[in-house]
């Protein structure tokens, strides 16, 4: 059975032998007197089917073009029409591809095409199988007189027109049927191909309902003491095996830690100090909870920053200073990241019997339920958005520190010189190893694309705004690196916030990529850019740093990566210090942005913290 891109090829090589015989026609039949009266009729309906000829093949090579992209190979299909390639059947599934919705009636359509061409070349007394004039030619001499008068009946006005009629309407038939195809092929790209993108823009969307939920909510006299803060966390599943399988995707849960503030006047005690919640977000048809057996076995698994994250050990590192060198990556890497091997020992789970689901109910006063819960591990209720989705504040864990004995540690802390600390300063007690550091590194990754644009990096961010937590007034006390936050430079007092989100262009694009390029160069290096020795080279005339300064030492200081870690890695830095992406995307909510900033930023980083922990490359 012949197939449907056979058909089109065979299309393809019935016109030419149409005009072939039309033009052996007209040259024979112009010794007649007779033919002058017919020869400007004959001539123009030689010249539609030439014209026909040409609009077929051009929508042919449309056909092709998204699925041929060897250029010898395009030529080899259009200059041998009916041959060889045209039978290839991976050829015909592309088509069938291409064409979802209307592959049917292309093939019906080139049929009527063919049935057509086989009608003119009957009534021009082309035999069946005839490819050329020179078999007509071999007869002898032909009564060109009575050819005359046959091609006259056969092909009369009516019947000309007709046919010419049919031609151009199939023509436009193929041609408008791909174009709605190539208008719908966007669409297609997007739901087959950009499964990361559409992912990441399902958790931007949620963390704003999320931070929205916080600002209407604080509905107490205190608000403007309370703070929220975001655990960054990876939320794709472990286990695909390729980047279609993306959709399978961990469930959409936030981890919030919720500040009040301490030595406020008017209180002579605050409430509640810090509180841990975890935010689990479901549709409003329903409330989606687990039962109390999978909730009590929930809570034993709290030693990693998401619980989404592998509970596998990574290898520790080895402290010998040598570079490393990751190999290239060149497929998706499928792991999960898994918290450092230097965080401190997970705390025991509560021995608080879990919450039933029935006894959920919704939160009236968001800072009183969190007063009334320091004293137990308990579901704090749910609150609604304005799109009346769902958000239940469940309990974490019976915390290894009493809340109100906690502080924090920012990124800024641990990357500054320690020779410019001051006495006690963190840096003189801990140091991020390599691995944590690229940890960190493979969450802020990640972290960009879920949270940009929404008022939790809030159009900027930097080393200022992401921290830990650690027991307070304990020089020694461990730093937990596995749980990284960011803190917005925002306020949730509703009367301050500004009510639309940072506005996404191209230009916050280029700040939200250049701030996570440098964040990725200083824990490459454990060290932050105002440290860096090649810094006084950039400086204004007056010896201050200008707007030129802090590019110029990231620039500079880029090219050194190679060398410290490896190509990924390095490239990864290239590209978001320079944003170096090969086409001119708009801002970071287009998808072909966000699907590339994974590819190219996300993957290579991620792939570098999996050679480290896998000992590819021991450090």
């Amino acid at each position: 059975m012949v197939t449907g891109i056979e058909e089109a090829g065979l299309v393809l090589a019935a016109f030419p032998v149409v005009i072939s015989f039309l033009e052996h026609y007209r040259s024979g039949l112009e010794t007649l007197q007779e033919w002058w009266r017919f020869r400007t009729e004959f001539l123009a309906f030689r010249t539609e089917v030439g014209v026909q000829s040409v609009f077929y093949t051009e929508n042919l090579e449309a056909l092709l073009a998204p699925i041929v992209a060897s250029e010898v190979k395009m030529k080899a299909l259009l200059d041998n029409p009916g041959g060889p390639p045209w039978q290839d059947p991976g050829l015909e599934q592309m088509v069938k591809e291409r064409l979802p919705k209307s592959y049917d009636w292309y093939k019906s359509t080139v049929a009527a095409i063919i049935d057509i061409l086989e009608n003119m070349k009957r009534r021009l007394g082309v035999k069946p199988g005839t490819t050329s004039t020179l078999e007509l030619k071999a007869k002898g001499k032909i009564r060109w007189e009575y050819e005359f008068a046959r091609i006259r009946f056969t092909l009369n006005k009516r019947v000309r027109e007709k046919l010419l009629e049919r031609l151009r309407n199939y023509n436009r038939d193929l041609q408008n049927m791909l174009g709605n195809s190539d208008k719908l092929a966007d669409t297609r790209l997007k739901r087959r191909t950009l499964p990361f993108a559409v992912h990441y823009a399902r958790v931007r969307d949620h963390a704003h309902g999320l931070h929205q939920l916080f600002v209407s909510e604080w509905r107490c006299d205190c608000r403007q003491f309370h703070n929220a803060n975001l655990l960054l966390e990876d939320r794709i599943k472990s286990g695909l095996r390729d980047e279609h399988e993306a959709s399978v995707l961990a469930d959409l849960e936030f981890n919030a830690l919720l500040y009040f503030g301490e030595n406020i006047p008017d209180f002579q005690q605050s409430p509640w100090t810090w509180h841990e919640t975890k935010i689990r977000i479901s549709g409003p048809l329903g409330l989606s909870l687990p039962t109390p057996d999978k909730f009590s076995q929930r809570t034993k698994d709290i030693s990693s920053a998401s619980e989404s994250l592998d509970s596998s050990p990574p290898s520790t590192p080895n402290q010998q200073k040598k570079a490393t060198f990751a190999p290239k990556a060149h497929s998706v890497p499928t792991f999960q990241l898994s918290p450092s091997p230097n965080a401190p020992t997970p705390a025991t789970p509560s021995p608080t019997s879990p919450y039933e689901e029935q006894h959920v109910s919704k939160i009236g006063n968001l800072c009183d339920a969190i007063g009334q819960a320091q004293e137990e591990i308990r579901c704090l209720g749910f609150l609604l958005d304005r799109k009346e989705r769902r958000y239940t504040f469940l309990p974490v864990m019976q915390p290894a520190v009493h809340p109100s004995k906690l502080e924090i540690v920012t990124l800024e802390d641990l990357l500054q010189d320690s020779r410019a600390a001051n006495d006690g300063g963190i840096r003189q007690t801990h140091v991020l190893s390599k691995r944590d550091r690229i940890y960190i590194a493979t969450l802020l990754s990640i972290s960009l694309l879920q949270l940009h644009s929404t008022p939790w990096l809030a159009g900027t961010w930097t080393k200022k705004n992401i921290f830990f937590t650690r027991a307070k007034d304990i020089p020694s006390a461990p730093i937990d690196t596995s749980r990284l936050y960011v803190s917005p430079p925002v306020e949730l007092d509703a009367a301050k916030l500004r009510p639309n989100r940072p506005e996404d262009t191209a230009a916050n694009a280029i700040k939200y990529l250049f701030a996570l390029g440098v964040m990725l160069l200083e824990l490459c290096f454990g060290n932050a850019l105002e440290d860096n020795p090649a810094r006084h080279l950039y400086l204004g005339n007056d010896g201050k740093p200008n707007d030129y300064t802090d590019f110029a030492t990231a620039n500079h200081w880029q090219e050194s990566v190679l060398g410290e870690i490896g190509p990924d890695y390095a490239e990864a830095v290239r590209k978001c210090i320079l944003c170096a992406f090969p086409h001119p995307y708009k801002d970071l909510s287009d998808d072909h942005f966000s699907e590339a900033i994974h590819a190219e930023v996300v993957v290579p980083v991620k792939a570098t913290l999996q050679y480290m922990d896998s000992g590819a490359r021991p450090d």
